[in-house]
C-alpha cells in the first residue's frame, strides 16, 4: 500500500504536535496547593455549608487555575461543588471538604477542611402569665403561649425560674402560690427551653400584683432601658438606657439562678441616654461563662429587667 506525500506531511505534523503537547505537558509545573476552610466554623443542621478559598494557589507556569470540590459525610462521599445544603448531615456528622486545584494539564496537590456538626439549640418561646392583672389573692401561671420549635427534632423541655421585683425567688415549676405574692409586686417567669443537648433563648413574661401587666422595655416611669448591642455578644456588649430626670441608677448583670454576676453601674446619672460597657465578666474579673444573662436597671420605684447572651 503506497502512501501519498500529503497524507505522509499531515501524519507528521500531527505526530510533531502530539509529541510537542506531551513535551509541554511534562514541562508543566502543578499549582500548589490552596488554603481552604469550611464555613461557618462550628456549623449546625440548619446551615448551609460553603468551601472558602482562604489562600489561591500559585501556578509556577502562570496558567489559569480552577478548583474541583468534594464532599464527604462520614467518609461516604455525597456532593462536589462549593457548597453543601443542609438536610444532608445530622448532629454530630464529621463533614470533610477536599479541594483540588487544576491549571489545565495537570492537577495540584489537594487541600482539606473538617468539621463536626453542632446540634442547633430551640427556638425561643412565646411566654405570658395569668391572670394579666392579678391580686395578690391569685395564684399566678406562666403559661407557653409558642412552644419552642427545634430544627433537630430534639424533644424539647423547659425551665421555669421566677423572680420578684428583680431578685431569684426560689420556685422552679410553673405556678407561684397567691400565698407569696404581695400587692404592688412586680413577677417575672423566665422560660428556658432545652433540648438535651443545648439550651435555647428564653422567654419570659411579667406581672404587677395589684396592677396592670408591666411590659417589658415599655419605658414606665422616668427611666428606660433600650438595650444591649451586640446580643448575643463576644466579648463586649454595651448597655444603654435613657432617663428624663437626674437620678440615682443601679445597673446590675444576674445569671439565670438570680445570683449577682456584676454591678456595672450606681450612682447619680444626669439627664440623657447613657451607654455602660460589659466585658462579660464578673465582680472578681473573671470572664463569664456561656449563656443566658439578665441585666437590670433600678432607680427609685422602677426597675426593669432585659436579657443578653454571652457566646464563645
Amino acid at each position: 500500500m503506497r502512501i501519498r506525500h500529503s497524507e505522509m506531511t499531515v501524519f507528521l505534523l500531527i505526530s510533531i504536535c502530539l509529541n510537542f503537547m506531551v513535551e509541554l505537558a511534562w514541562a508543566n509545573q502543578p499549582p500548589s496547593a490552596p488554603t481552604i476552610a469550611i464555613e461557618p466554623t462550628t456549623p449546625t443542621t440548619v446551615d448551609v455549608l460553603s468551601a472558602v478559598i482562604v489562600v489561591d494557589s500559585v501556578d509556577p507556569d502562570g496558567d489559569a487555575v480552577s478548583y474541583e470540590y468534594a464532599w464527604t459525610i462520614n467518609s461516604v462521599w455525597v456532593g462536589s461543588g462549593p457548597t453543601l445544603a443542609p438536610g444532608l448531615f445530622f448532629t454530630d456528622d464529621v463533614i470533610d471538604l477536599w479541594v483540588t486545584p487544576n491549571d489545565g494539564w495537570v492537577e495540584g496537590a489537594a487541600a482539606s477542611d473538617q468539621v463536626t456538626i453542632q446540634n442547633a439549640p430551640p427556638s425561643q418561646p412565646v411566654v405570658a402569665i395569668v391572670p394579666l392583672n392579678p391580686s395578690e389573692t391569685d395564684d399566678l401561671l406562666c403559661t407557653i403561649v409558642e412552644f419552642s420549635t427545634d430544627p433537630d427534632g430534639d424533644l424539647v423541655s423547659y425551665d421555669y425560674t421566677w423572680y420578684v421585683d428583680g431578685m431569684w425567688f426560689p420556685a422552679f415549676g410553673d405556678m407561684i402560690d397567691a400565698a407569696n405574692t404581695y400587692d404592688g409586686e412586680t413577677w417575672e417567669c423566665f422560660v428556658t427551653p432545652n433540648d438535651g443537648n443545648d439550651f435555647g433563648l428564653g422567654g419570659s413574661a411579667l406581672v404587677q400584683i395589684g396592677g396592670l401587666s408591666v411590659v417589658p422595655g415599655s419605658g414606665q416611669g422616668h427611666c428606660g432601658l433600650i438595650g444591649a448591642n451586640p446580643n448575643p455578644f463576644n466579648p463586649s456588649t454595651t448597655l444603654s438606657f435613657e432617663i428624663s430626670e437626674a437620678a440615682n441608677v443601679r445597673l446590675c448583670v444576674y445569671d439565670t439562678a438570680g445570683r449577682l454576676v456584676v454591678v456595672l453601674a450606681n450612682g447619680l446619672f444626669e439627664v440623657g441616654h447613657h451607654e455602660v460597657l460589659w466585658d462579660g465578666r464578673d465582680s472578681t474579673g473573671r470572664m463569664s461563662s456561656t449563656g443566658v444573662y439578665l441585666y437590670r436597671l433600678e432607680s427609685g420605684a422602677y426597675n426593669e429587667t432585659k436579657r443578653v447572651v454571652l457566646v464563645k
